[in-house]
């Protein structure tokens, strides 16, 4: 299995399996088979959107600490920093 088909969340999910249990709440709340799909499709939507939004924000974050650590790590003697 190669890592673009699993989902990194507090725990690692096969996407795979992600989608059928999307499928299977989805069941439960329609029988209509359109309605199925769409709720399914919106949830898994919903979750891929979070995750993607999570990891940004970890970017983000990792992104404005490194020039204060560069900062910090500067004004270091260069025997400290070698």
């Amino acid at each position: 299995m190669s890592e673009t088909t699993k989902i990194h969340h507090p725990l690692t999910v096969e996407l795979g399996e992600l989608v059928a249990a999307a499928f299977d709440r989805a069941a439960l709340r329609s029988t209509d088979p359109h309605e199925v799909s769409r709720l399914a499709t919106d949830e898994v939507q919903d979750l891929l959107r979070r995750a993607a939004r999570r990891d940004h924000e970890q970017e983000r974050r990792r992104l404005t600490v490194r020039p204060l650590l560069e900062r910090i790590v500067g004004l270091l003697p260069k025997e400290v920093t070698s």
